[in-house]
């Protein structure tokens, strides 16, 4: 089925803006086993209030809230993710995605 969305914006708004405020409010459906009897379900936009987890000067994780509920994302779920996922999801919650690349 094909929705058609209306964006309305702005004219003091540059395209790049606009290009901003559109990933800003993402649809991405992410899923990973969350635990060995838990499929989390969720979508990006419903993430909130994210924060690194550290040990000592390394990110071990992620922590957000979902719908309400506090879930923490260390790397066994991290690596799940697609790295458009984890990426559309980091940038989301405002978190520097290069503590998570390359390691």
């Amino acid at each position: 089925m094909l929705l058609n969305h209306t964006v309305s914006y702005k004219s003091s708004l540059t395209g790049a803006d606009f290009y901003q405020q559109l990933n800003d409010s993402s649809n991405t459906t992410i899923s990973i086993s969350y635990t060995p009897k838990t499929l989390l379900v969720f979508r990006v936009s419903k993430a909130c209030k994210g924060e690194i987890l550290w040990s000592g000067f390394n990110a071990i994780g992620i922590q957000c809230w979902i719908d309400d509920k506090l879930y923490t994302f260390k790397r066994e779920h991290l690596n799940q993710m697609s790295n458009r996922e984890l990426l559309e999801l980091l940038n989301h919650l405002k978190i520097d995605s290069s503590q998570f690349l390359g390691n």
